[in-house]
């Protein structure tokens, strides 16, 4: 979870001097989502090290970034963009909430993809604990992650042109 966080605050910094137009607002948003996810992912499998540990911490990390975020835009979102509180409530179900998710979901899309490659890279270089456990990561679970990740990212992209025509885009 160390890792994570650390991971989550230096490329949030980076982005911040390099090609953010956001300011610190964009920067305290990064790093709060980034993070959450992170570090959620990582708590959990620390104490899981199995695919299915992999997959709970994903499952719980999509939930928590998507609630600190909600948070967070209550909280921060007035500020940044000059709006009452009651206009950023009146964005959560519409606009916050589906785009939290969404980008939640993406990004444990991106970890299922990337989970097995960067995982026994890791092993190879002796800076994860080898498996104690058979792997049953064959094709066919491949495949099935791979089409899971696309539907997950179909499913978002349907939601954003749903509500296209009824949330407030900026």
């Amino acid at each position: 979870p160390i890792y994570g966080l650390t991971s989550a605050v230096v490329v949030a910094l980076l982005e911040f001097v390099t090609v953010s137009d956001t300011g610190v607002y964009g920067l305290i948003m990064n790093v709060l989502s980034s993070a959450t996810f992170a570090m959620t992912v990582g708590l959990v499998y620390k104490y899981k090290r199995s695919f299915s540990g992999a997959l709970i911490g994903l499952l719980a990390a999509v939930a928590a970034m998507t609630g600190v975020m909600l948070l967070a835009n209550y909280f921060i979102t007035p500020y940044y963009m000059g709006v009452s509180r009651a206009d950023v409530a009146a964005m959560l179900p519409t606009l916050l909430l589906p785009f939290n998710l969404c980008k939640a979901v993406m990004n444990a899309g991106a970890v299922l993809l990337l989970y097995k490659p960067l995982i026994s890279a890791l092993r190879r270089a002796d800076m994860v604990p080898k498996s104690q456990t058979a792997s049953r990561f064959g094709v066919k679970t491949v495949v099935m992650i791979v089409a899971a990740v696309v539907a997950m990212a179909a499913a978002c992209v349907v939601l954003v042109f749903k509500l296209g025509g009824s949330a407030v885009w900026f």
